[in-house]
């Protein structure tokens, strides 16, 4: 049965840090102007890490940011850790924050990237707002789909059939952190679509509501929670979706990564990194399971170092830029 540590465990990553680094010489782009971000190729503009030129005098200590209760995040970043300090020469710190936060700390150049946005739709209105203080540093996964979750023996299949169902699961719609995009979806787009006006929709937090998961599972209970794609809790938990057949939640979104403006030609190496990556769900999967099951959501960086030995193919093909989701 699931143990607590490993909830316990992301709730103490809900720390945020700040570097101090100067906002004044964040600079700005027009590049993301007229871009769609409904049409990305993961690791479509990669090229091999060795043949990039590096920066003369580059200082190569470099920051970025992970995000609390985003594992995908955490596992990324890390990723880039690993891959940049055995190979490169670079020192890297991977930094906590909350959603929002992390969006202005990239944009005013707090931070050097940050490993992750949804879009073209979950993080639309955070892009809108810092676009011209962000350079894009290409997609790395073409899979992302934000829904609502119940557990496997739940008494319907589709999110259209919940609102009869009021009472099977306490009224109830366990969430995540308030203000993230899966959450603003919930409340702005799919409790309005399927009128499901007369529950609630609980804002928590990633480990409370992987909690409240845990603790119906052990009951029995139905219950109904925020979730998204890709997850490790579909290896953990018997939890499937209900079919958003409205489609409320609207198309399944890009993983992007974002840097601060300058990055690319400050550390092109480290840019180019970056546009390289691509992983395929079962990749991912597999190194977020080290993660939960081998270290309880602790050292992540030790479940990355773990997951590298039996993955050199993995690493290989990211240096010389031949990832892909198909691979």
């Amino acid at each position: 049965m699931k143990t607590a540590r490993l909830l316990t465990a992301l709730s103490v990553s809900a720390v945020m840090l700040f570097t101090g680094c100067s906002t004044e010489s964040a600079g700005t782009t027009d590049a993301n102007k007229d871009r769609d971000w409904g049409e990305c190729t993961p690791a479509g503009d990669s090229q091999p890490l060795d043949e990039v030129e590096t920066a003369e005098d580059e200082d190569k200590s470099v920051t970025v940011a992970a995000f609390n209760g985003w594992d995908e995040t955490i596992a990324t970043a890390h990723l880039a850790k690993y891959l940049l300090e055995n190979n490169y020469d670079y020192s890297v710190e991977v930094k906590m924050f909350d959603l929002a936060p992390g969006f202005v700390a990239t944009a005013n150049g707090d931070v050097d990237w940050m490993s992750s946005s949804m879009l073209p739709v979950t993080h639309a209105k955070y892009i809108e707002k810092y676009q011209n203080k962000l350079e894009e540093q290409g997609c790395w996964y073409d899979e992302a789909q934000n829904v609502i979750a119940v557990n496997e023996d739940a008494p319907i299949t589709k999110l259209s059939e919940l609102k009869d169902h009021k009472d099977d699961f306490g009224g109830e719609i366990v969430g995540i952190e308030k203000g993230s995009g899966l959450m603003d979806a919930t409340e702005n787009d799919v409790i309005p679509e399927y009128g499901l006006d007369d529950f609630n929709l609980i804002s928590s937090s990633t480990p409370a509501m992987l909690a409240a998961l845990s603790k119906a599972e052990s009951s029995g209970d139905n219950i109904a929670v925020t979730l998204w794609h890709p997850h490790w809790a579909y290896n953990e938990f018997d939890v499937r979706d209900l079919e958003d057949d409205l489609g409320a939640f609207g198309d399944p979104d890009f993983l992007y990564s974002f840097s601060r403006v300058g990055f690319t030609d400050e550390h092109p190496q480290a840019a180019q990194a970056l546009k390289n990556l691509a992983l395929t769900p079962e990749r991912l999967q597999s190194l977020e399971k080290v993660m939960a099951k081998d270290y309880d959501g602790k050292e992540p960086q030790k479940a990355v170092d773990e997951w590298a030995q039996d993955n050199q193919d993995f690493f290989d093909e990211w240096q010389s830029g031949d990832l892909s989701t198909d691979s």
